[in-house]
């Protein structure tokens, strides 16, 4: 058996849906021993327990889908009864499982605290979506939104900012497009930008306009980062409540 066979069947098992990673942690804490038969031990490995006080142990024991002990390859190996399996993991590494191994959390938490645009079949059902979101906004608060699509809409064309800015004058209001390549500001997100008719367009972005040089309200590409630079990072406590 390789030392990557070792390892994965390790990490396998700390995939089981009733692990969770506090409870290697609270094994190694506290030494708490039963002595009812394992049903799986590891030895021999570098352990991470996700424990400040004994971060790295060189066995742990497994009953019923979860950690209950995390200790040296001696007292582990007294969990064991005639039906335990051992798996000598071969100096090789054992980690708390992962169910995802590439997910962007926070980014998932963010969207949906931001208005849902998918599938809109109107720029008017796109201005009714944010207003129910802003009823519970307060004045000068950025309201963020994106899923639009005009490829949907009857109008196929990219929209002009001044419905949106009528629904709100008192809030900054960007929307990104479906795709991410394009959003729409209202005018008091342009004006928190500093976006005037003198802006020039950026390099692998473009501003669309209107007849008299104004920006309409949607920014392409690098474009968008005008407008980005505006918004306001999230607070500490708005980032605990999107994960």
């Amino acid at each position: 058996m390789t030392r990557i066979f070792r390892s994965a069947l390790a990490i396998a098992a700390l995939c089981a849906p009733a692990y969770a990673n506090a409870q290697m942690a609270s094994a190694s804490a506290t030494g708490t021993r039963t002595y009812r038969p394992a049903d799986l031990i590891m030895v021999n490995g570098r352990i991470y327990t996700v424990d400040d006080s004994r971060p790295m142990v060189s066995a742990l024991a497994i009953r019923d889908g979860r950690v209950v002990l995390a200790a040296s390859d001696g007292e582990v190996r007294a969990l064991a009864g005639p039906r335990t399996r051992v798996i000598d993991v071969g100096g090789g590494t054992v980690i708390p499982g992962m169910v995802d191994a590439h997910a962007h959390l926070l980014g998932l938490g963010s969207s949906l605290r931001n208005v849902n645009l998918a599938g809109s079949k109107s720029y008017e059902e796109v201005i009714a979506r944010v207003v129910e979101r802003g009823k519970t906004m307060k004045p000068g608060e950025w309201i963020i939104g994106r899923g639009w699509d005009q490829n949907l809409w009857p109008v196929k064309e990219f929209p002009n900012h001044e419905a949106l800015t009528r629904a709100f004058p008192a809030n900054p209001v960007v929307l990104t497009r479906i795709d991410g390549h394009a959003l729409l500001a209202n005018a008091m997100a342009l004006r928190a930008a500093n976006i005037t008719t003198a802006t020039r367009d950026p390099e692998g972005g473009r501003i669309i306009r209107n007849g008299d040089n104004s920006p309409a309200g949607v920014f392409v590409d690098n474009a968008q980062g005008l407008v980005g630079a505006a918004i306001p990072d999230a607070t500490e406590a708005q980032t605990r409540s999107a994960i």
